[in-house]
């Protein structure tokens, strides 16, 4: 319900550490649960790691991804749940937002970007 309307306004990419095994049975139980939905579709484009064949937090799969779209890293900003990752993007230059635990992507970033 989240992703919609910031994808209107906003290039949303996701950037995920998984494997071929994970991703599909992910992709299948999404679509199941969603009447045939892509879990995709949330974004411009979904970018996994066994297929960029760089993982998160390394500052070279950050820079890919960036490098695939022409982002700037000060434009750019990082969500994660895992303060490792954050502290990888941030040392490729991005704008990160560390997820803790128990937070609602709908609760705190609304809040985080009426403060931009």
């Amino acid at each position: 319900e989240v992703l919609p309307p910031l994808k209107s306004q906003y290039n949303i990419y996701l950037l995920s550490n998984t494997n071929q095994i994970h991703y599909e049975a992910f992709i299948e139980q999404y679509a199941t649960q969603f009447g045939g939905a892509s879990f995709n579709q949330h974004f411009h484009t979904a970018y996994y790691s066994h297929l960029l064949r760089l993982r998160k937090p390394g500052v070279e799969c950050y820079e890919k991804v960036m490098g695939l779209h022409d982002m700037q890293p000060h434009e750019t900003l990082f969500i994660d749940d895992t303060l490792k990752n954050i502290e990888g993007a941030a040392l490729a230059g991005i704008q990160t937002f560390h997820l803790a635990n128990g937070s609602l992507l709908e609760n705190v970033l609304p809040e985080y970007l009426a403060k931009k």
